[in-house]
């Protein structure tokens, strides 16, 4: 064989090898590159979004709506369509108005037409006045607080005028101006809730149940003589009651007066005779002169720590009152303050008090039991009386008193009006009685008198209309010594003054 033969075949051998090599590592290349690409789709796979196929639409035939706006929803999914913006007209029926869509009949902006009233924007824009009522045959009327979202402050010229059906009346706290003819010819309403601006305006005549709702004041005399009123209430805005307030209120019964109200005039509920309770502001700094006063049926008082001062006849002619308690910060007591309290049983008087007035228990005919404070620094009790801190003068007395012997002056009006008061000795301490002193004792049948008294007073025993003995402990000439003031003794009848050595008439003319 030829040399280059040998060579052809060696070098196609060579040839074969190579390319079975080469086919070989790409097949295994392949393999991989599978196995990795299997790899990586499954990864693929798991990281995919899958989008759910697509479904037909079923539209609404009416709109979706909101405040602005109005579309068409699929009943399926969220979608919509025909997004557009609402087309506004105004709208009414007898009850209301309203904003309308033309297009899908949203309404908003619904507000109810009042039936009752016409209302007029006042010029600040920002409040409405009541200007007319739509019909005057109205039974009860409630205003209002607010209109449109907006307060209602006045009620105009003659709105209410000539509702003669009208018996009740409700005026909210808002209303600060009401025209004097508002309320003209309404005669007739016995249910009132108002503020304290509106007394003046109300005919009040009929008037039986109050509230007052707002206003700091109630004014002089403004409730004067509402015969028929039996119920009040006060609201926490008031501040003050003025004076004849609530005078000749005859039906009232019962009233309380909020811890809102610090001062009460003279008189406010003067002669309120159907009155048997009241509770009083633990903020009233005094109980003005004839505050009660004639309030025949009121069976008891707590006068609060907060009184300082008990006005001139306070309480005179509560026949019925039998329990007083005075507060501890009273300093002060007027003159006939408990005057003619008739059925008064007993009485303390607190530790502060340091002026006490004339005639204090005048008429007290059932005062049995006087009690000051110990801590007084300025009078003392003993024996039912009350005296001076040192004990030399009796202030005043009671039916059950006796006179102590460190007792130098029977003070002016000491016994006045002790009714009950059948007979009493004088200690021979005694040097004068004052003026008036045992004035009006009607039950007073006989006295004791010691030598030592220099001085009797004028009216000292005026109106004891049974007096018939004063015994006398010195003589006649003695008798007729003493001092004696104009009408010691008169409207008394005869009686007789027992001396040690005889007897005289009431006028010092000698008997035997």
């Amino acid at each position: 064989m030829k040399k280059s033969t040998i060579f052809v075949l060696i070098f196609a051998i060579l040839l074969i090898c190579c390319l079975t090599f080469v086919l070989v590592a790409c097949g295994g290349n392949n393999d991989n590159n599978n196995s990795n690409n299997s790899g990586n789709n499954e990864n693929n796979n798991d990281n995919e979004i899958i989008t759910p196929p697509q479904h037909p639409h079923s539209w609404a035939t009416t709109y979706s709506n909101n405040d602005t706006n109005h579309w068409f929803a699929c009943s399926s999914c969220d979608e919509s369509k025909d997004l557009q913006s609402h087309t506004f007209v105004s709208n009414s029926n007898n009850d209301s108005t309203w904003h309308e869509c033309s297009t899908c009949g949203y309404k908003r902006d619904i507000e109810e037409i009042d039936k009752v009233f016409e209302y007029t924007l006042n010029s600040d824009k920002n409040s409405y006045s009541i200007s007319s009522i739509k019909t005057k045959d109205i039974t009860n009327v409630v205003i209002p607080n607010t209109y449109k979202n907006k307060l209602v402050t006045s009620i105009g010229s003659g709105v209410f005028f000539g509702c003669s059906c009208l018996t009740s009346i409700y005026i909210p706290n808002s209303v600060t101006n009401i025209d004097s003819s508002a309320f003209e010819g309404c005669n007739n309403i016995e249910t009132a809730t108002m503020p304290t601006i509106a007394i003046s305006n109300i005919t009040k005549s009929k008037l039986k149940t109050l509230v007052i709702n707002g206003g700091n004041s109630i004014g002089s005399g403004a409730f004067a003589n509402c015969s028929n009123l039996t119920s009040v209430t006060i609201g926490n805005s008031v501040t003050s009651i003025d004076s004849f307030a609530f005078s000749r209120c005859f039906s009232l019964t019962s009233i309380t007066i909020p811890d809102s109200v610090t001062n009460i005039g003279y008189s406010a509920f003067w002669c309120c005779i159907g009155l048997t309770n009241i509770t009083i502001s633990n903020n009233v700094t005094s109980i003005a002169s004839d505050m009660f006063s004639s309030c025949c049926n009121l069976t008891n008082i707590n006068i609060p720590n907060s009184v300082t001062s008990i006005g001139n006849c306070a309480f005179y002619g509560c026949s019925n009152l039998t329990s007083v308690t005075i507060g501890n910060g009273v300093t002060s007591i007027g003159v006939d303050a408990f005057r003619d309290c008739s059925s008064l049983t007993s009485i303390v008087i607190p530790n502060n008090v340091t002026a006490i007035g004339d005639r204090l228990f005048y008429g007290c005919s059932e005062l049995a039991s006087i009690v000051v404070d110990e801590n007084n620094t300025t009078y003392k009790s003993e024996n039912n009386c009350i005296l001076s801190k040192e004990g030399k003068t009796l202030i005043l007395g009671c039916k059950n008193s006796f006179i102590p012997n460190s007792v130098t002056i029977i003070g002016n009006y000491a016994f006045f009006g002790c009714s009950s008061l059948t007979s009493i000795s004088i200690p021979d301490s005694v040097t004068s009685i004052g003026k008036s002193a045992f004035s009006g004792c009607k039950s007073l049948t006989s006295i004791s008198i010691p030598d030592r008294v220099t001085s009797i007073s004028g009216n000292a025993f005026e109106g004891c209309t049974k007096l018939t003995t004063i015994n006398f402990s010195g003589t006649k000439e003695e008798w007729n010594a003493i001092t004696k003031g104009s009408n010691w003794n008169g409207n008394t009848g005869n009686f007789t003054i027992i001396c040690t050595d005889g007897k005289l008439d009431k006028d010092g003319n000698v008997i035997e």
